[in-house]
């Protein structure tokens, strides 16, 4: 028997964040909510979620993370993701980011 292993090319961190996310349908916008099970510092990420995009679909993830800012106006940051669906589950998805993004939701 002869096993294969792939390996990764960084490392995840397990992570339960709320995210939002969208993909372009065949005919309109399409949405989903689900909570992150793991997120790389790039911004990839696996999404448990009952709501799935298709595999190879273009994904935009919003994510909230909490602040390490105690002195912050808002207690949370905003995280947003562009990628592609790498893997689709029964109850979730991996997301391979292209970009990804960290902000203050309050200006």
């Amino acid at each position: 028997m002869v096993a294969s292993v792939m390996a990764r090319k960084a490392d995840r961190v397990q992570l339960a964040l709320p995210v939002n996310f969208r993909w372009k349908g065949p005919t309109s916008a399409l949405r989903g909510l689900g909570r992150t099970r793991d997120i790389t510092a790039q911004g990839s990420m696996f999404i448990d979620s009952d709501t799935l995009p298709p595999l190879s679909a273009i994904v935009r993830c919003f994510l909230l993370v909490p602040s390490l800012d105690a002195t912050a106006r808002d207690p949370y940051l905003l995280g947003t993701a562009v990628g592609r669906v790498q893997r689709v589950e029964k109850h979730g998805f991996a997301v391979r980011a292209r970009i990804f993004s960290l902000r203050n939701r309050v200006k």
